[in-house]
């Protein structure tokens, strides 16, 4: 149990790290559906693998999809008026696909494409590895002339390995609510404050859903979420 709890909070720390500086660089450019849209594509990456493919080849159709809905919004980005709303319709567009196509297979499998078990995740130490190549990707390219294409395929390839690990709800929990509450603040550097912030709320979650058995996706969304409601409802009022 010690060795599972272990596993699964390394690679809570690596989601909250790397989730984090794409919330807020996501929030800083206005395009705050772009994560929920990528990762509603690789949602339904997977769905088309379960109905069509026999389960065959999960990974690869969620990072094809995610890759489609990432170079879309990149194309539409700056040619598009009201931007936001063509990226909401990406995200509806996917997940009402996504439902269609599970129709058959009853609503076991979209609830595991919403938010999965983190506590039996499989391949852990791979998605670390995937996100440390992310992190190091996006740090040599940070002066590239092609650093807008490179930060949206390295989100589609951040996202791809999320959603496979816990779920559509909980990658856009991570990437929003920590950056969400960071960059409403002014007296602590917004990065350091959302990985702070999003590793004790990770480990609230994980430590509760374990107590009182409840399911550890689903309670990091809400916790992530209700802590960012409260905080943005405190602050206005306070």
């Amino acid at each position: 149990m010690i060795t599972l709890f272990f596993n699964v909070a390394i690679l809570l720390l690596a989601l909250v790290m790397i989730h984090s500086y794409f919330g807020i660089r996501i929030l800083k450019k206005g395009i705050v559906f772009t994560d929920l849209a990528i990762a509603s594509m690789a949602g339904f990456g997977i769905a088309f693998s379960i109905v069509f493919v026999d389960c065959c080849y999960t990974y690869h159709f969620s990072f094809l999809f995610s890759i489609i809905g990432a170079v879309i919004i990149a194309l539409m980005i700056n040619k598009t008026k009201h931007i936001e709303a063509f990226i909401g319709l990406l995200y509806i567009l996917s997940s009402s696909a996504t439902m269609i196509i599970l129709a058959s297979q009853g609503t076991e499998h979209f609830n595991e494409i919403l938010a999965s078990d983190i506590l039996f995740t499989v391949n852990i130490y791979e998605s670390v590895f995937i996100y440390l190549c992310v992190g190091a990707v996006l740090y040599l390219t940070r002066n590239s002339k092609y650093s807008e294409w490179i930060f949206f395929i390295a989100l589609a390839v951040t996202v791809t390995s999320s959603v496979n690990v816990c779920g559509v709800l909980v990658v856009f929990s991570l990437l929003v609510a920590p950056a969400l509450i960071a960059l409403n603040q002014n007296k602590y550097p917004p990065y350091i404050l959302a990985i702070v912030l999003g590793t004790v709320l990770a480990f609230i979650s994980l430590i509760g859903s374990f107590y009182f058995d409840l399911p550890t996706g689903y309670s990091i969304a809400f916790v992530y979420a209700i802590s960012s409601v409260l905080f943005l409802i405190t602050k206005r009022v306070f």
